[in-house]
């Protein structure tokens, strides 16, 4: 079997000295913690493109390695217990790409994935890059509707919760953070209330939101998001929820009417759908 090139051997390299992943080079390919095992042409396409000297390329590939050493060193059985559902908004710097995406939330502005607990501590959640899959043998879409179980049961304890808040901020639920429970429909329908209701919500950074946006000034939003590190950001404009769309609220122009509370009626501007 062809072993890898130069620029390959320099990013695993790089990904051992400056973030401590523990690997083994063989003339098959990788074995990682767990004895896990990854031959060399998953191990090409992972790393296609990054190079060693790019701190993004490293943190991708380490990314990479972490997921397929966790998931791999599980029994099959098990890999669901370690599996979380995950919300990005759509050009969000986390974002694998359409590869990822296991639902596409109406509106053009949410996509869900999955995600895996523990890599970077006990309560973090990683997003699985989607060449991590076919490196371990598996389909994520059996894997995804445990996940989307997981999420609309979380999504309805945050919706009770918020229910009972007196200054109707929206905070995590369990391992999902605000941006993940608006891909719950549980969450979704009791904000935006009945009859085809809306509501207009602030979620500058991905583990808080707002919904009574008439109290905002209406430049915290964006103010707020880049002053988030990207990580951890939410979304640059406020978003208007029904139960079934997250759709972005325009950008410029007047939104004092979307912003107001209590809802109010269902917009009916064009739905963008992916």
């Amino acid at each position: 079997m062809p072993t890898p090139g130069r620029a390959v051997r320099a990013v695993l390299l790089a990904v051992q000295v400056f973030d401590d992943v523990d690997l083994d080079l063989t003339d098959d390919g990788l074995v990682l913690p767990g004895d896990v095992r990854v031959g060399w042409p998953h191990v090409r396409t992972a790393l296609r493109g990054a190079r060693a000297d790019r701190a993004a390329d490293r943190a991708r590939v380490s990314t990479w390695l972490r997921c397929v050493a966790r998931l791999g060193a599980l029994p099959v059985r098990e890999r669901d217990t370690v599996l979380r559902p995950v919300g990005l908004p759509r050009d969000h710097v986390l974002h694998p790409g359409p590869e990822w995406v296991r639902e596409a939330v109406l509106g053009g502005a949410l996509d869900l994935g999955l995600g895996v607990l523990g890599i970077d501590g006990p309560e973090s959640v990683t997003v699985v890059p989607p060449s991590v899959w076919p490196a371990l043998g598996a389909d994520p879409a059996r894997r995804w509707p445990r996940a989307r179980r997981l999420l609309e049961e979380m999504g309805a304890l945050a919706a009770a919760r918020w229910a009972l808040s007196r200054d109707g901020t929206l905070r995590p639920m369990g391992d999902c953070d605000v941006v993940t429970l608006l891909g719950a429909m549980s969450l979704r329908c009791r904000l935006a209330g009945t009859d085809g209701g809306m509501r207009a919500v602030s979620a500058p950074m991905r583990r808080r939101g707002w919904t009574r946006l008439s109290r905002l000034d209406p430049a915290f939003t964006p103010a707020a998001a880049m002053a988030t590190d990207e990580a951890e950001r939410g979304f640059l404009r406020p978003l208007l929820v029904t139960a079934d769309e997250v759709v972005l609220a325009g950008d410029g122009g007047r939104t004092d009417i979307s912003l107001r509370d209590p809802v109010v009626e269902r917009w009916d501007a064009p739905v963008l759908f992916r």
